[in-house]
């Protein structure tokens, strides 16, 4: 693989939001026999909604055909996953925390199945939400293409309103060779051709119990981050930056991720450079069977919670993802007791 892909990978990685995987649309209950009292009551109550309404049942297939993607990433293009399993094939695919699918939205994602050449795609995102989310501020202007860094590449988006959701595309180029991001106004207009504008989306209702989300600071203090990191440690990237889609799901209230890394001077108590970050979704145990039952997941405990698995990154690192029944986190990048401690403190803070 050559470093440009290798780069573009990367990048795509970092900010990937929820695999294709099939998503069930919410079901139907039987409806009752009905009795004199039932029938005389002008007001009859209706159930909530127990989950979200994923675009397309969570297809990724509906969102653009293998003629069309032939057309703009050549023959031969995967999936991200597939393609990143390429590159680090013992590495477990991660499900996510929720957020994006809580809010009623889904994310499709392929790549190029060779190298990558100067001024053709490498890469091309879908993202599809209710369309109010649109009107975010970290993605209101996405009406016109923008070009924002991600680690050492930049990823180009553009978003455009069908019907009653928002469509979101973007693909990676390196530096500055944005000729390979001319094609996403044919993107959206190959998505347009296949769903129409009547696709539905709608987000899962709040309900008692959910999360309100706080700020990385306030949390890294109610953890007490110090005692992993070390004093100096540091609130951000150590490299990169946040990426839009994070962004959008932070200003909906729908996924809160705070990155932080041991600072250059003192280090971890233990001596080790950690770079860890927490994801907390409220609402999100929804999809605790999907989680718990991704590949590779190893049941975990964690004080507090209803129930947890941890996932192993390699290297000596770990993922936890723990529920306290209502919402979920995640805590990912470190050896695994302490992303299981760190789980019990951020379960606790949360409350």
């Amino acid at each position: 693989m050559n470093r440009t892909l290798r780069a573009l990978l990367v990048a795509v990685a970092a900010v990937s939001l929820v695999a294709c995987a099939p998503t069930a649309r919410p079901g139907g209950s039987p409806t009752p026999a009905s009795s004199p009292s039932a029938a005389a009551d002008p007001t009859p109550s209706v159930e909530p909604a127990t989950t979200p309404t994923i675009p397309l049942g969570g297809e990724c297939d509906d969102v653009l055909s293998a003629v069309q993607l032939d057309d703009m990433l050549g023959e031969g293009w995967k999936t991200r996953d597939e393609r990143v399993l390429e590159w680090v094939p013992d590495n477990p695919i991660l499900p996510t925390a929720g957020g994006l699918e809580t809010i009623g939205g889904l994310d499709c994602h392929w790549m190029i199945g060779g190298d990558f050449s100067a001024g053709s795609p490498g890469d091309l995102g879908v993202v599809i939400v209710p369309a109010v989310h649109a009107e975010l501020p970290s993605v209101n202007d996405l009406t016109e293409m923008h070009c924002d860094p991600a680690y050492d590449t930049t990823i180009c988006r553009l978003g455009r309103v069908m019907g009653d959701v928002w469509v979101l595309v973007s693909t990676g180029v390196p530096g500055d060779e944005l000729d390979s991001a001319a094609f996403l106004p044919q993107a959206l207009d190959a998505v347009a051709a296949t769903i129409g504008d009547g696709v539905e989306a709608a987000a899962l209702p709040p309900a008692a119990g959910w999360w309100a989300l706080p700020e990385c600071a306030d949390i890294a203090e109610q953890v007490r981050l110090e005692d992993f990191l070390g004093e100096g440690y540091r609130s951000g990237y150590w490299e990169g930056s946040p990426q839009r889609e994070q962004l959008m799901l932070a200003d909906a209230g729908a996924q809160l991720t705070c990155p932080w890394f041991t600072g250059e001077a003192g280090g971890a108590p233990d001596g080790a450079f950690y770079i860890v970050s927490l994801d907390l979704a409220p609402g999100a145990a929804w999809r605790w069977d999907e989680i718990a039952g991704a590949q590779d997941a190893i049941v975990a405990s964690v004080t507090g919670a209803d129930a947890a698995v941890a996932f192993d990154l390699g290297e000596g690192n770990a993922a936890v993802f723990a529920t306290d029944g209502v919402n979920v986190l995640e805590v990912s990048g470190v050896p695994e007791g302490m992303a299981l401690t760190l789980a019990e403190r951020a379960l606790s803070a949360m409350g």
